[in-house]
């Protein structure tokens, strides 16, 4: 964490901060980031566990005839979602922003790389 800010007792914190706070997945988020929207693909096989648990308060999920679930939110960061995606793959697929997509392959990519050598 960089630029960390000590607010003293009885000195308040923006209602914004506040919000951005409230809407961070984990210690990836950053706040003087514009958050940006990610939509994700779920395989019917494990949906149920994304529909009994929230990835994020501001989701906004849709469930398919199949089974299958399309949930958007928002992050600031990529390693915000990242050690989700990398932990449900194959069942869990970035449909956008492309940029996420790329980075979520070259992660698997280097990872596939140690295990070769």
């Amino acid at each position: 964490m960089t630029d960390i800010k000590e607010v003293k007792q009885g000195q308040s914190v923006s209602e914004e901060v506040l919000g951005r706070l409230d809407s961070a997945l984990n210690t990836w988020f950053v706040p003087e980031a514009k958050p940006f929207i990610v939509r994700l693909w779920i395989d019917s096989k494990v949906a149920k566990y994304f529909k009994r648990k929230k990835i994020s308060p501001n989701q906004h999920l849709i469930e398919h005839k199949d089974g299958s679930l399309d949930i958007t939110l928002h992050i600031t960061d990529f390693m915000e979602i990242t050690p989700l995606m990398l932990m449900w793959i194959p069942n869990v697929v970035v449909l956008e922003p492309q940029g996420l997509k790329d980075f979520i392959k070259k992660r698997v990519r280097e990872y596939l790389g140690v295990l070769e050598s």
